[in-house]
């Protein structure tokens, strides 16, 4: 192997399209195009946002405070989005009021674009056929939670037993 066989920083700059669902979870055709966040234009933005969220933990005002949180956080994954097959026209202003109007997509983009192998030179090739779409959630009908195992020290330690505690 070698060292640029863990470059993440090119392929990241490198678009991807991301599927939009209604809010009731139905697919739709529309996408976002969406940038790594190991992309430059991330990477920037997530030192802005950094520096943001430093100056609005300084605000007393509760309200304000959040509103300037919402912001910086707003204007990091506005800075992933390059694109859009929606009738609006893009641009940043536009993707930002999207995304401050429909939160949802705020935490879904940030976890595609977390997922560096969506941007592979395999997956890019697979997403340009339409053959593999990027996962924004779990069908919830099929996730079907469990308590882990108990600890070999026993169920006590069991953080989802609370029995003789």
């Amino acid at each position: 192997m070698k060292a640029s066989d863990f470059y993440t920083r090119e392929k990241g700059n490198k678009g991807v399209k991301f599927p939009l669902y209604t809010p009731e979870g139905k697919a739709t055709e529309h996408y976002l195009e969406i940038l790594s966040v190991d992309s430059d234009a991330f990477q920037m933005a997530q030192s802005e946002m950094q520096r943001d969220l430093a100056t609005a933990n300084l605000e007393e005002d509760k309200e304000k405070r959040f509103e300037l949180v919402r912001e910086a956080k707003v204007a990091a994954a506005a800075a992933l989005v390059i694109g859009w097959s929606l009738e609006d026209n893009f641009n940043q202003a536009a993707a930002k009021e999207l995304l401050v109007e429909a939160p949802q997509l705020v935490d879904q983009i940030d976890r595609a674009a977390s997922n560096r192998a969506l941007f592979s030179p395999a997956a890019a090739s697979l997403h340009r056929l339409g053959l593999l779409p990027v996962q924004t959630r779990q069908d919830p009908e099929r996730v079907q939670r469990k308590p882990p195992p108990a600890t070999p020290a026993g169920p006590k330690n069991n953080r989802y037993n609370t029995a003789g505690t």
